[in-house]
């Protein structure tokens, strides 16, 4: 079982899921896994970041082709750490998107699965509280 973070979109009143952890995915592509998944200011930090690397690679070494590897493995593997954690702040952030839990699923459409049932069992509480019967 991986762990996911739930959100609700009220938008199209869907659920989204985000799994929490490092992304491989992220690891290879650092720059272009973001853009793909629609995340366009995550996308543009990593490759602001990803340019500044290897400036500072360059600066620092010179040629070395072997210290700017290391440079950008040591930066591609903050980046898969870094990766969700960085989509959920920016879902916290959406006044349209609203965080109903982290749940442990064994895959993204379980996880969706749950978010909706969630949902929906907040929904039916609300109503029950406000009913006046």
């Amino acid at each position: 079982m991986k762990p996911y973070q739930l959100f609700w979109n009220h938008k199209t009143a869907e659920p989204l899921t985000v799994k929490s952890g490092f992304s491989l995915w992220a690891f290879i592509f650092t720059f272009i896994y973001p853009a793909y998944k629609g995340h366009y200011l995550v996308a543009l930090m990593y490759f602001c970041g990803n340019i500044a690397i290897s400036a500072l690679s360059t600066m620092l070494a010179g040629a070395d082709p072997i210290f700017s590897m290391v440079l950008n493995m040591i930066y591609s593997a903050f980046v898969g750490f870094d990766y969700a954690d960085a989509v959920q702040a920016s879902l916290h952030k959406n006044k349209k998107i609203s965080y109903i839990d982290t749940v442990f699923a064994a895959n993204e459409d379980h996880a969706e699965f749950l978010a909706f049932q969630k949902h929906v069992s907040s929904l039916n509480n609300r109503h029950v509280e406000n009913s006046p019967y």
